[in-house]
């Protein structure tokens, strides 16, 4: 993935060199297999599905939404000296969502590419999922003893917040279009307001007039990579 950002880098460079002309397409649909790199090795995997719609020669309406199923965290401990045992597990499942909605301008640079500027509204969920189990005996012949416990609970929590991106787009060759840029977001959780600042970048080939594969990463404290299936209309 880190490679296929990197070409993304490359060709939008590059792609003012080129002599293709066709405007970059805003009007699209979107789904694909999404992975997540969080901090503390935090990783995991889902899907993602945006969508894009040109309002006019400049203005655009988006839409995206990204689940994700974050890598269980799982501890297990156990002892047993043939008289006495115990057993202790712990899980917990993190899954968390992203809804982005908002409205972008386009200015034209040439006539293959532009430089567009949208803002966003975002809410983001987050459900944990938490699971202990515990047992412990005696093998004593005369007066045995077992005791096994487990308790489960679950908790969610939801944020809301704005999003800002600033890219430059480019169909620079035949088929091919690519976006690279920067974004900034801010999210209110609780008393508590969060920010972050990354870049971000999307290639796609056209296989048909209509029909591309398409690859996106963004950059940032948390790192998202995206393979996806895409219809221009």
């Amino acid at each position: 993935m880190k490679q296929l950002l990197s070409a993304a880098l490359i060709v939008s460079a590059i792609s003012s060199q080129t002599a293709f002309a066709q405007a970059p397409s805003f009007n699209y649909v979107d789904a694909g297999y999404a992975i997540v790199q969080g901090e503390d090795d935090l990783d995991g995997n889902g899907f993602s599905v945006k969508a894009s719609y040109a309002l006019s020669d400049n203005w655009y309406l988006l839409a995206s939404y990204i689940d994700i199923n974050f890598d269980d965290e799982v501890f297990e401990e156990s002892y047993d000296d043939g008289e006495y045992y115990y057993d202790f597990s712990s899980k917990t499942d993190l899954d968390t969502s992203m809804i982005n909605l908002g409205v972008g301008y386009r200015w034209a640079t040439t006539e293959n590419s532009a430089i567009a500027v949208d803002l966003s509204y975002v809410k983001l969920k987050a459900k944990v999922k938490g699971r202990i189990s515990y047992s412990e005996g005696f093998r004593d012949a005369e007066n045995p003893y077992s005791f096994d416990d487990s308790y489960s609970d679950s908790d969610s929590d939801s944020a809301n917040g704005a999003k800002v991106k600033v890219g430059y787009y480019s169909n620079f060759a035949e088929n091919f279009q690519s976006a690279i840029g920067l974004s900034y977001i801010k999210v209110k959780v609780d008393d508590e307001t969060l920010d972050d600042t990354g870049i971000f970048a999307d290639i796609s080939y056209k296989f048909t007039d209509n029909f591309a594969v398409s690859v996106a990463a963004e950059i940032a404290d948390e790192k998202s990579y995206i393979l996806g299936a895409r219809y221009y209309f």
